[in-house]
């Protein structure tokens, strides 16, 4: 970790990011860091690393990652 980065409790990465502000954006290899309950950077994967030092790492090379969604399994009305 150096002295720029914030830490960050988890980051999780993959193939593909949909911030969810617009879903017609899709960051190609993107990640998410999270510290806490919180999600404090949300970008490309390299961009992420760079800014943030996590405790942990989660990469999925062939996932999609939604940030923020909770409980996706359950359908809308």
């Amino acid at each position: 970790m150096t002295s720029t980065q914030t830490h960050a409790d988890l980051i999780v990465s993959g193939d593909y990011l949909l911030p969810g502000w617009r879903q017609e954006e899709v960051i190609k290899d993107g990640a998410v860091a999270i510290k806490g309950d919180t999600i404090i950077g949300v970008g490309a994967r390299d961009w992420i690393l760079q800014q943030f030092h996590g405790e942990k790492e989660i990469h999925e090379p062939h996932g999609l990652i939604m940030p923020g969604l909770i409980n996706t399994h359950t359908h809308a009305p």
